[in-house]
């Protein structure tokens, strides 16, 4: 299925290479994230796509930190956000952090994160999954679905207005929390937009809104 994607290099940040090495990556066996006192497998093999190793992850969690950029506190809390966002708009809603691309392009990762672990709402996948990718030094984000006509317009305007701006400041949770509050702006706007549409039969312009 083809996805709407955007991304923004993070030339705002600098980074020796041997902090970004000192980074470690979530264990492929047996690693946990513990959620309301309950403890799930995060993810048990890794599977091989496009010459992109993608860990096989449990969907039900959302927030895979794999580069250790956030407290367990803000993993708990990104996760309950993104639970609340899942549960009202009916949209799947997904978190990615990495310190190493294998293949060296966040595009791919992040395409092949969401599909290989099969998120997504209906029978369209419809969702949504920002990547923090301090390799490739970029953020995405990746839609699928009735996602892509949701956001099309307002992705640039996401990461420039709201995401950008904490990770050039390496304030990597207050980025993706802003990544939340934001797909919920845009939903909204887009929700406004079409309804008026509708009601006046005028023509819609695909273009760039800033929220």
């Amino acid at each position: 299925m083809k996805k709407k994607i955007k991304y923004i290099f993070l030339t705002g940040i600098i980074v020796l290479f041997t902090v970004c090495e000192s980074f470690c990556m979530a264990d492929t066996v047996n690693n946990t994230i513990t959620y309301n006192n309950q403890i799930n497998t995060t993810y048990s093999n890794d599977v091989t796509t496009a010459n992109i190793t993608i860990p096989n992850v449990d969907s039900s969690l959302k927030v895979y930190d794999y580069a250790d950029l956030f407290t367990r506190e803000e993993e708990e809390l990104l996760y309950e956000d993104v639970s609340k966002f899942i549960e009202k708009y009916n949209m799947d809603m997904v978190i990615v952090t990495i310190n190493k691309n294998p293949n060296l392009s966040a595009k791919k990762y992040a395409d092949s994160f969401y599909d290989t672990n099969n998120f997504g709402v209906g029978t369209q996948n419809d969702g949504i999954l920002y990547l923090i990718d301090m390799d490739t030094r970029n953020i995405w984000i990746t839609t699928t679905g009735s996602a892509i006509k949701t956001y099309e317009m307002y992705i640039d305007s996401m990461l420039d207005n709201y995401c950008y701006k904490y990770i050039t400041k390496e304030q990597y949770y207050e980025s993706a929390d802003a990544f939340v509050k934001a797909s919920e702006i845009a939903y909204k706007k887009h929700k406004k937009f079409t309804q008026f549409y509708l009601n006046t039969k005028r023509t819609f312009k695909h273009e760039k809104i800033y929220i």
